[in-house]
């Protein structure tokens, strides 16, 4: 599991988009074999370029693949969109959401949904002016529960806006 740039547009092969990949090995005849590049995020969830990036995957006892990652698609950078609060995907001031991925299906399908915040606002947010922040993400499953954990920020602590956030996700 990684993040790699792609490009995504034939006709500026300057525009490139990271996103977020898996391969499955499969061992056979002594030795290890990588299957075809699998692309966990949805690449059909935002009509504007977007990034994924620094994922964490586990595995549970019944095969589910689990993948954390963040993710901007929230966050255009079109400046023509009256609801642009991004600057340029270059800046170094971007905004950033966590997603949760599970396949059930050892990595065919893939469904990706948003780990929320009270107050809702970014998960990571740049703008806050945190001052080294990291980027550690992790993700385990245990008795059937899965837990997360990220660096984030909190825009309403007065003093100091990182945070490490975590969600529990319950599988029925």
């Amino acid at each position: 599991m990684y993040h790699d740039t792609v490009t995504n547009d034939p006709n500026d092969p300057a525009r490139t988009d990271v996103n977020v990949y898996l391969h499955k090995l499969t061992y056979a005849n002594g030795g290890w074999t990588a299957g075809p590049r699998i692309q966990v995020n949805d690449p059909y969830a935002t009509e504007h370029e977007s990034d994924q990036f620094m994922p964490s995957v586990t595995v549970d006892d019944n095969g589910r693949i689990h993948i954390i990652f963040y993710d901007d698609r929230n966050y255009t950078d079109d400046p023509n969109d009256p609801e642009n609060d991004q600057q340029p995907d270059d800046t170094y001031l971007p905004k950033f959401d966590a997603f949760y991925a599970y396949s059930t299906n050892q990595g065919q399908t893939w469904v990706n949904e948003k780990l929320w915040f009270d107050p809702p606002e970014p998960a990571l947010d740049f703008t806050q002016r945190i001052v080294n922040p990291k980027e550690y993400i992790g993700i385990c499953w245990y008795d059937d529960l899965v837990w997360t954990a990220y660096t984030g920020t909190y825009s309403a602590d007065p003093y100091n806006k990182g945070v490490i956030w975590s969600s529990r996700i319950e599988w029925p």
